[in-house]
């Protein structure tokens, strides 16, 4: 006959280990910037590659003492056949330490088309979203930074699965 599991002390200090084991790595990895590394610069500027400008943009965010950060972009689209500007927000916030951390936000933008197929002699606008989860790294001096994001894109004529790498400058 098989035995039963064990039910009884040792499973407890089984399941209290465990837990008191993940408390600790979100209390770690969620806490707030600890006053042993130095403070993240809060202004950024930088490019990014694809992403949430879509094509190439040059971008400014601010960073707020609780992860959430606030960033505006303009873009250009330089596809084959399409030409145009773009012009954007997002919202976002980083979790983690001050060297790694993930970022997860949302933001959207208007499209202003000046030259595209079908569109001979008339300028065209459109709206979209995005939802954006990346992964972020500040160099050891924290004035330097690069990202890898998955940015999907949401408009009116259909999803486009996006992403996008940034490089910049934290000051």
């Amino acid at each position: 006959m098989p035995e039963a599991p064990e039910s009884g002390p040792r499973r407890r200090s089984i399941l209290a280990a465990l837990s008191v084991g993940l408390a600790s790595v979100a209390l770690l990895y969620g806490s707030p910037l600890s006053a042993q590394e130095p403070e993240l610069h809060p202004n950024l500027a930088y490019i990014e590659i694809m992403g949430a400008g879509i094509g190439y943009s040059i971008n400014y965010e601010r960073l707020f003492p609780s992860g959430l950060s606030v960033r505006g972009g303009m873009g250009w689209y330089p596809f084959e056949g399409l030409k145009g500007s773009i012009w954007f927000a997002t919202v976002a916030w980083r979790v983690g330490k001050e060297r790694h951390a993930l970022r997860v936000g949302a933001g959207g933008g208007v499209i202003f088309a000046v030259e595209a197929p079908g569109l001979e002699g008339s300028d065209e606008t459109a709206g979209y979203a995005v939802v954006i989860v990346g992964y972020e790294y500040r160099f050891p001096s924290q004035d330097w930074f690069l990202r890898v994001q998955l940015t999907p894109v949401f408009a009116t004529d259909g999803f486009l699965p996006w992403g996008g790498f940034s490089f910049g400058y934290a000051f």
